[in-house]
């Protein structure tokens, strides 16, 4: 097991992809991530919904079938259409686009396949989950904004019971694992590790509890046992075992070891701001802030118990960031991914993946043909100039906003100048510039050309699938 782990650390190898983030309800909600980090494995999605997975498969998490270690990069089979992936422990947790769940890897006590005690070499569906939008570990978020938890046992007989609703908790816009950031900015936890973070034992918790003097939060990330939030400042803080990074005591922990390091009131990360993505592990938190760089901290970074954020160097550009048991996967807006390893001072030397190149020619032109589908909102037919490319509709996102101005999914669209991106509110009202909805006589199919222009939601970077048609840049509805 030495020589494989030796293996993972020092391998140098490349795997690029090319990622869009499919959010399944009108900019509410983000599904989940392009890639995951397990105990030992990671997850990358590509953009046609393929899967891909490497690291330690011994319960077949990274879905290969065969083999304790994964060395390079293999697609997952059984599986497509996938909008989001999440790692778990020794599992691995996909959203496909028709708002299913399916998972595989470790089986314990039929977690994911209640017919046998095996662990699972290929997807499964999660039965009972329906109409998700979001998932993070053994949570899923339905588009009605309630909370589902699934691989729960009856305390009576032990067995997994069925996907289970989260009572008394609405108006949710993400989850991470056993917490949630609701519309409000407010972020809630219950169960589980809900005691550990608030340093009480389990029976003194009875459903959802608000996390106190918290406020304006964007985004959350579980590690093992500490919270991450980033508020839309740019500020990261945090709460948790070991949530500033402590040492595991000498001889083991007991409950009174565990509550000695909890910290249960939100504390700001000093030393680092304008962070747009956080990432919490096992011994080690990371963020991505708005220059594309990586800071990380925590009790494996290192090798110290450290709680000031060190830059990751060498890498930049980054867009999405997961953390496992001392390491971190890395995604960058040229689509390829990088791997590094908290301790032993490699903060200093990243890996790149070179396993699976870029398709070529990505900025190819591309044929838009004038869209013929009906469009109704709310009931309201309403017209568009719209093309269909590729067996997807496209639209002007300002004639969306137009569409959706004054109803509870309404969105603001603004210019940020100092950033150079598309500066999208949701539940903002939108104020028209002129030539909304215009649809011009006589449309012919067009060139379109894939655009780079950047979209920015609630303050976070997200990749959407874009074109550029005669000047202008057309969105997928769906997205």
């Amino acid at each position: 097991m030495k020589k494989r782990l030796t293996l993972l650390l020092v391998l140098v190898m490349l795997f690029t992809v090319s990622v869009t983030y499919v959010n399944a309800d009108s900019m509410a909600s983000t599904p989940g991530s392009a890639i995951g980090a397990g105990l030992a494995h990671y997850i990358v999605l590509k953009e046609d919904g393929t899967v891909w997975g490497w690291g330690d498969n011994r319960c077949f998490e990274v879905g290969a079938g065969l083999g304790d270690f994964i060395e390079t990069p293999v697609q997952v089979k059984g599986i497509k259409d996938v909008i989001a992936v999440s790692a778990y422990d020794s599992n691995t947790i996909a959203l496909k686009k028709d708002g299913t769940v399916w998972a595989w890897g470790e089986n314990e006590s039929g977690l994911l396949d209640s017919r046998n005690s095996a662990n699972v070499g290929k997807p499964v569906r999660i039965e009972g989950l329906d109409d998700i939008i979001a998932i993070s570990g053994r949570l899923a978020l339905k588009k009605d904004g309630t909370v589902w938890e699934w691989g729960l046992r009856d305390r009576g007989t032990n067995a997994i019971i069925p996907p289970v609703q989260v009572k008394g908790l609405t108006d949710v816009v993400e989850i991470a694992s056993h917490a949630a950031l609701k519309k409000d900015g407010t972020v809630v936890m219950w169960s589980y590790y809900g005691f550990d973070m608030f340093g009480s034992y389990p029976e003194k918790i009875s459903g959802p509890v608000t996390v106190e003097n918290l406020s304006d939060v964007i985004s959350i990330s579980y590690g093992s046992g500490n919270v991450l939030a980033l508020k839309k400042d740019g500020t990261v803080w945090t709460w948790g075992i070991r949530a500033w990074g402590e040492s595991v005591p000498a001889g083991g922990r007991t409950w009174d070891t565990y509550f000695d390091e909890i910290t249960p009131t939100p504390k700001q990360i000093d030393h680092i701001n304008d962070v747009v993505r956080i990432a919490a592990g096992d011994g080690i938190s990371a963020g991505i802030k708005s220059d594309g760089t990586v800071w990380v901290w925590g009790s494996h970074v290192d090798g110290l118990s450290t709680i000031v954020p060190m830059q990751v160097r060498g890498l930049s550009n980054a867009k999405e960031i997961a953390c496992g048991r001392g390491r971190g996967v890395v995604l960058t807006d040229d689509g390829s991914v990088w791997r590094f390893n908290s301790s032993s001072n490699a903060t200093k030397i990243p890996i790149k993946l070179d396993y699976y190149k870029k398709p070529a020619n990505t900025d190819s032109i591309v044929r838009a043909a004038p869209a013929d589908s009906k469009i109704l909102v709310n009931g309201r037919e309403v017209s568009f100039e719209a093309y269909n490319i590729n067996g997807s509709n496209y639209f002007k996102l300002r004639d969306l906003a137009m569409a959706v101005n004054g109803t509870k999914k309404q969105f603001s669209v603004g210019w940020d100048a100092e950033k150079q991106v598309i500066d999208l509110v949701s539940g903002a009202a939108y104020k028209p510039v002129g030539n909304e909805l215009a649809v011009s006589g006589n449309l012919t199919a067009k060139e379109a050309r894939p655009t780079k222009s950047q979209v920015f939601v609630r303050g976070r970077s997200v990749q959407v699938t874009a074109y550029n048609i005669n000047g202008n840049n057309y969105f997928k509805l769906r997205d």
